[in-house]
């Protein structure tokens, strides 16, 4: 834990001292808060679902830039060697920089609480629905991050991590689309569940399915290990 600790703290200042933390919260919470004004304002909803609904495409276009620095840094520096040698095990690197961008996340998506307030003083929220959809929201930026991270890992070039990283996000939010392709009804209902959007519709409803949680933990857990074997491997070869 002392070494994951170490590694989050150093990921933390690195990303206060660089100016992609700050622009990408920033584009965060104007596009929120433009989207939260104009459903409340003009379509006079109650609740924060069609946010959320909205807001979680901003995720999937920030999550990759978030993490597309983490890893392939050190690929560019080719600090892989370091790491091999270093007390620091490489699944400890991958967890406390993951961490990191999770913090970085939280602290923009925190300040979101604001709307509820807002919700709750000029009208009658469901905040069961409210308290579903953040956890549903969290636990799909919280995949995409993961996803980021693995793609970062492949590249040096921190553009094309962010784009392999997009396009992996992409896939598995609309993987849905190609069922409806499908002749084969197996291989329909395989990909519907793969979908993130399917998984994630679940939670905006108001309900809290440990089928949902337990496939979004799954993805988080299985990139970070891929990561790690990516990382490995990359180190092997130099």
């Amino acid at each position: 834990m002392k070494n994951i600790w170490y590694i989050f703290k150093k990921e933390i200042v690195v990303y206060f001292t660089t100016p992609v933390a700050y622009v990408v919260m920033l584009a965060f919470l104007v596009i929120s808060g433009y989207l939260f004004h104009f459903y409340f304002s003009f379509v006079r909803v109650s609740d924060m679902s069609k946010v959320f609904n909205n807001m979680i495409i901003v995720g999937m276009l920030i999550s990759p830039i978030l993490t597309m620095r983490l890893l392939s840094e050190e690929k560019r520096a080719n600090t892989y060697e370091l790491l091999r040698t270093s007390p620091v095990s490489l699944y400890q690197v991958v967890v406390g920089k993951y961490l990191a961008s999770i913090v970085i996340f939280l602290s923009g998506l925190i300040l979101t609480l604001s709307y509820v307030i807002l919700l709750g003083v000029y009208g009658s929220p469901d905040y069961g629905v409210i308290l579903s959809g953040y956890i549903g929201f969290i636990l799909t930026i919280s995949a995409f991050l993961s996803i980021g991270l693995l793609a970062s890992s492949l590249s040096q070039n921190q553009m094309v991590a962010a784009i392999i990283g997009f396009a992996l996000i992409f896939l598995l939010w609309f993987i849905d689309v190609l069922s409806g392709i499908l002749a084969n009804d197996f291989l329909s209902n395989m990909l519907n569940e793969m979908s993130f959007l399917n998984h994630f519709s679940t939670f905006l409803s108001g309900i809290i399915d440990i089928k949902d949680v337990s496939f979004f933990t799954f993805w988080i857990i299985a990139m970070l290990t891929i990561t790690t074997k990516v990382l490995e491997l990359n180190t092997w070869k130099n």
